[in-house]
């Protein structure tokens, strides 16, 4: 299993020019040299997969992340089946010219305790709620990262925010730069079960893809102590040498979705809005020509003709981000104000995948009417998940299905909106958003954070559930605090709700 966990992000340091111009990137990593305290850069070996942009190459943290002996070895205890052999521990540097920079992969390589080395074919079964259950307890594990001044271990969904301030501190001119670059949006798990066939006894909800005689399940993980991961998990029936190939690429792919993410929420961010900016989108700029360079990059990932894995781009991006848009209103507001002036093969490429993220998004929010689901909607089936024999075809849906049954269900839909004084707020952009605020609100430290997480948790199974009184309720319990804290991490839609619930202008 590969976490990845983005680390640094411009819209942290965005409402404050002083620190943002004081960011000095390296513009190329070199062989053997040490990427501002990070690790010794190595190249990538050659083959296997196309590579991303700057992905030639890997900054080694094997030094600098390190993992508590005593809790691993409870892990290996605790989860026999899964016990870790070895850790891979490398930091990738995204596009040039862009604070948001870096993402780190903690690759955990798990096997039976009793089996020291892979073979294949391999054979089994392995239940998809256990690996749930497993991802969540790694996420969990204590680690160190090595600094000037050692502190106390901190969980792997946090490490990301101790990556930052290590990295921010090498690279700003400015003593106060690091605490304004702390972890970005949601960390994603991809786990690799080659020779392996999933099954479940337990309720889960998911989105699931075959591609071949590959499969492919995406679904929320809940993280030992609090805090969530995107968790996707890639297997096949045949161990085969073409479908670990194939699970290999598409592990690749999906992590690198996942950083093209939250490098476009970063370009949207005001951030980029500068003269001065490595990244601008303001024609005639220094930086108007790198933000064309990474437009373009992001969008032929998303959109690979290629198609890793053997996998249709929009199939994957339907599975694995049903509920996100990569076109949000933020990034179209900045290709409202540059498309016209871009290169008109940029141009082109983009006013294709803005076309394309809108049908995708139609077309989802049909099938969502359709079948009656909504987000707080869960048909739990026991046994296989696949379900050939079930057709939908309109109307709506309770339990379907051999031993079926349905939790927390809201038949008919949600209203898409949310009244808040005088605003109406879109509710799955702000469902969307509030669990981006969430984690960071749980992740925070501080003796009075606690409080808050638990009110906004509340609130937001609230609003999910269509209890929208109760949901304003609970936001009216937070401190403005967490409205600060939405408004820095770029959750614009959460913080304007919450303004309104508190009354603040």
């Amino acid at each position: 299993m590969t976490f990845r966990l983005p680390i640094t992000d411009g819209r942290r340091f965005a409402a404050d020019p002083t620190i943002a111009e004081s960011v000095v990137l390296p513009a190329a990593w070199a062989d053997g040299d040490f990427v501002r305290g990070f690790g010794r850069v190595t190249r990538r070996p050659s083959g296997g997969v196309e590579p991303w942009s700057h992905e030639s190459s890997f900054a080694d943290l094997q030094r600098t992340v390190s993992f508590e002996n005593v809790p691993l070895a409870t892990f290996n205890k605790n989860f026999r089946d899964h016990t870790i052999h070895a850790v891979r521990k490398r930091a990738w540097m995204a596009l040039p010219n862009s604070s948001a920079l870096i993402d780190v992969d903690l690759a955990l390589q798990t096997a039976p305790a009793s089996d020291r080395w892979l073979k294949y074919p391999r054979r089994g079964v392995f239940s998809l709620a256990e690996v749930r259950h497993v991802v969540g307890a790694a996420a969990a594990l204590p680690v160190r990262v090595r600094s000037e001044q050692p502190g106390s271990p901190v969980r792997l969904l946090t490490a990301g925010k101790q990556l930052a301030a290590r990295f921010a501190g090498h690279t700003s001119t400015l003593d106060t730069a690091s605490s304004s670059f702390v972890r970005a949006g949601k960390i994603a798990v991809v786990v690799e079960a080659p020779g392996l066939m999933a099954d479940t006894h337990e309720k889960l909800k998911m989105q699931q893809l075959r591609i071949g005689g590959v499969r492919l399940a995406s679904f929320d993980a809940p993280v030992t102590g609090g805090g969530s991961l995107m968790c996707h998990v890639l297997w096949d029936t045949t161990g085969s040498s073409g479908d670990r190939k194939r699970i290999r690429e598409l592990r690749i792919h999906l992590l690198r979705l996942h950083s093209i993410y939250e490098l476009m929420l970063y370009l949207a961010s005001p951030a980029v809005h500068s003269n001065h900016g490595a990244v601008s989108d303001i024609k005639g700029s220094s930086g108007f020509e790198a933000i064309q360079r990474t437009l373009l990059s992001c969008v032929r990932t998303v959109q690979n003709k290629a198609h890793p894995g053997g996998a249709d781009p929009g199939a994957v991006l339907d599975t694995a981000f049903f509920s996100r848009s990569f076109s949000g209103r933020d990034l179209e507001e900045v290709l409202d104000r540059t498309i016209d002036v871009m290169r008109p093969k940029l141009r082109a490429e983009l006013t294709a995948f803005r076309e394309a993220e809108e049908a995708r998004s139609r077309a989802n929010k049909i099938a969502d009417r359709d079948r009656g689901l909504n987000r707080a909607f869960t048909i739990n089936v026991e046994g296989n998940l696949s379900m050939p024999k079930y057709e939908f075809s309109g109307g709506t849906y309770g339990a379907v299905g051999d031993n079926a049954r349905v939790d927390r269900s809201v038949i008919g839909g949600l209203n898409g909106t949310i009244a808040i004084g005088s605003q109406q707020i879109q509710r799955e952009a702000l469902l969307d958003e509030l669990s981006t605020l969430l984690e960071e609100v749980t992740s925070a430290e501080g003796a009075l954070t606690y409080g808050d997480s638990e009110a906004l948790k509340a609130a937001t199974e609230q609003l999910a559930l269509g209890n929208d009184d109760a949901a304003i309720q609970g936001f009216r319990k937070l401190g403005k605090w967490v409205v600060d804290t939405a408004t820095t991490i770029g959750t614009t839609v959460a913080a304007a709700a919450l303004k309104g619930v508190l009354d603040l202008s």
